[in-house]
């Protein structure tokens, strides 16, 4: 992929939500949202022309950039429900932050190339969730396919009472699914990933470089 480490970023976690298993996704998405405003996604997210540690001229280019804020809609959507050729893909890469025990994540009335799709998933135990499916169908895809975090370790997923096979990263339910019990344990030795531990990061990278200008001068 050619272009600017912004253009980069943004393309990766914009687009790339099929290939997470290693948390590239995740992390992207909270630096691209963490630096909307920062100088590395500057050009895409709020302005244009903005040096690092220069004046912040903006040169007449309004702000925020709009292009930037569909494409964050678009990608924050495919993250819990998006179409791939035939096949509906479902949690393709959600925030370790948001899989607590008492947690809920909601999807509503969400549009897709298939009918409408209602989801919840619900975190029971640390050890337990329920995903809940409703959906007003119109033409079936080809395969509903569920994304397991890659930060959790899938041991059993049972769909309406049957025990389907967890191969690799995803789990193929019935077209017909509506209740997914999904047993799993949080890996060992991970990063922290989340909007949070990204922004407290980005400020003490911040930090680092304007005590170095101090020191410097440049």
């Amino acid at each position: 992929m050619m272009g600017s480490p912004s253009l980069r970023a943004r393309w990766h976690t914009e687009c790339h939500p099929a290939g997470v298993g290693d948390g590239a996704c995740a992390a992207g998405r909270s630096g691209s949202i963490r630096g909307a405003g920062s100088h590395q996604f500057a050009q895409a997210g709020f302005e244009t022309d903005i040096k690092p540690w220069g004046d912040r001229n903006f040169h007449d280019n309004l702000a925020p950039h709009g292009w930037f804020a569909a494409r964050l809609r678009i990608a924050l959507r495919n993250m819990f429900i998006r179409e791939q050729c035939n096949d509906l893909h479902l949690l393709s890469a959600i925030s370790p932050a948001w899989v607590q025990p008492g947690d809920e994540m909601v999807v509503n009335h969400a549009p897709t190339n298939f009918g409408t799709v209602d989801l919840s998933l619900r975190i029971l135990f640390p050890s337990r969730a329920m995903l809940t499916l409703h959906d007003a169908i119109v033409d079936d895809p080809a395969h509903i396919v569920l994304h397991p975090p890659w930060f959790m370790e899938t041991s059993k997923v049972v769909v309406d009472g049957v025990s389907l096979p967890v191969t690799g990263s995803s789990v193929v339910l019935p077209v017909q699914a509506r209740t997914v019990q999904i047993e799993w344990r949080k890996r060992e030795h991970l990063p922290e990933l989340s909007y949070k531990d990204a922004v407290t990061q980005h400020k003490q990278e911040c930090m680092a470089h304007y005590e170095q200008f101090l020191k410097a001068g440049n």
